[in-house]
């Protein structure tokens, strides 16, 4: 089996739908909730777009989250650990300790977070 890149982080969700509310949130153990990060400003609420005014002109980093709390209230901070999914073929360079990011599902900014540690797992 192969090694795997992994990360600690803390991380706050918003309502999962565009059109708010209390939904639930997503399952953060299993590797079954896939959604992507994106480094940067955690205040930012909507993708950057290219001049073109359709094409997303920023880096949408794959992570599946492995361990975390069994409830997350939304507006919460939890401390979940994630696989960074296309390691070593994309540049997860920028994932750090101490960075931040929004989290993302396509277009719809879902929560935010920073990275508190990083390893490589055994597989």
């Amino acid at each position: 089996m192969n090694d795997r890149q992994m990360i600690e982080l803390a991380i706050i969700f918003y309502p999962r739908a565009p059109s708010g509310g209390d939904q639930a949130t997503p399952q953060l153990t299993g590797l079954h909730y896939r959604p992507h990060v994106v480094m940067g400003d955690p205040a930012q609420r909507e993708p950057k777009l290219k001049s073109d005014g359709r094409t997303i002109d920023e880096d949408y980093l794959g992570i599946a989250f492995s361990a975390g709390p069994d409830v997350v209230c939304v507006g919460d901070e939890v401390r979940a650990e994630a696989a960074l999914v296309y390691w070593p073929d994309v540049d997860y360079s920028k994932v750090v300790p101490g960075s931040t990011f929004t989290v993302r599902e396509g277009p719809f900014v879902v929560g935010h977070g920073r990275i508190i540690r990083r390893w490589e797992k055994a597989g």
